[in-house]
């Protein structure tokens, strides 16, 4: 009750987010104060050198229980291992790459999953996706039972870049999937209420928002970057806090 998180993604580095903006970023997120930060991907644009500035600010970013992050699709644009291991060597975010951490909040577990992407963008989702979910949910609970904890009573939270998935991982026994990847729909001609429309919703449903299913429950965020040139309409570059109470 009370465990708070940062949702941050879609940071693409690059030619339109350069470290004096990531730098005002990282303030941000540190003014938050949260429990954990969590990146579910986009950390680079289309090149793996644009990893260096993301290590050199966001290294500054501070969290009582951790920095968490996974790849997105952008990622694999270049070279995923080389963007992975830069930022494993010179800071202190944990990379979960079809893995999970288990943090203890007073006392008490919680898993946190991250599963790698592919460099596809569209809507369907690559069955490799399945085949690293698969992985991510199997290591977790073999890693949950080595260490004596119930994983079926256990809270557990996954990132995963893309929101397309969300359908399929209702019966999963996971409690909160953190995605970005559609920024929101980056350019929205018209909302209604929580519908945007722009050419992200032709594609999902999930553009941006909570969304719950059979006890499953999702965050897409708009995140701060951008794709193609620097312009949003109507959708805001977006820091989710997240603040967990009790029922």
């Amino acid at each position: 009750d009370g465990f708070s998180m940062t949702l941050v993604s879609d940071i693409h580095c690059g030619p339109y987010m350069q470290e004096d903006t990531l730098m005002e970023y990282v303030s941000a997120i540190n003014s938050l104060g949260s429990d954990i930060i969590c990146i579910p991907g986009d950390i680079t644009n289309t090149k793996e050198n644009e990893v260096y500035p993301f290590v050199k600010t966001f290294s500054g970013l501070e969290a009582k229980h951790g920095v968490y992050a996974t790849l997105g699709n952008h990622d694999y644009f270049s070279k995923p291992d080389i963007i992975a291991n830069a930022i494993s060597a010179d800071t202190d975010i944990k990379m979960l790459r079809n893995d999970s951490k288990i943090i203890f909040v007073n006392n008490t577990p919680l898993i946190i999953s991250g599963t790698e992407d592919t460099r596809a963008s569209a809507g369907t989702v690559n069955k490799d996706v399945y085949k690293y979910l698969d992985d991510t949910f199997t290591g977790a609970e073999n890693m949950a039972k080595s260490g004596g904890i119930d994983f079926s009573k256990t809270k557990k939270i996954l990132l995963y870049h893309k929101p397309y998935v969300f359908d399929d991982l209702t019966e999963k026994n996971y409690d909160l999937m953190l995605s970005g990847h559609t920024h929101g729909g980056q350019v929205v001609f018209a909302k209604i209420g929580n519908t945007a429309f722009s050419f992200a919703s032709s594609v999902s449903k999930y553009v941006q928002g909570y969304f719950s299913k059979n006890n499953f429950n999702m965050y897409v965020s708009r995140g701060i970057g951008t794709v193609g040139l620097p312009i949003r309409l109507n959708c805001p570059p977006e820091i989710t806090k997240l603040i967990f109470r009790k029922k």
